[in-house]
């Protein structure tokens, strides 16, 4: 009774092990285009060598 358990375990377990990690840090961000309010657009790359904050907020 408890071999379907330990196989639904095991075939998470693996799933979650093989998911490849993406290593991001010390890369620069991708360049991108956000539109303003007045219609004007803004692009990250205007900020080149300055720190950036994104605030990305979505109220569902």
């Amino acid at each position: 009774m408890k071999k379907p358990y330990l196989v639904v375990l095991l075939i998470s377990l693996s799933f979650f092990l093989s998911c490849a990690k993406v290593q991001v840090e010390g890369l620069p961000a991708p360049d991108f285009t956000a539109a303003r309010f007045d219609g004007s657009s803004l692009s990250l790359s205007e900020f080149k060598g300055r720190p950036v904050i994104l605030y990305w907020f979505a109220s569902w």
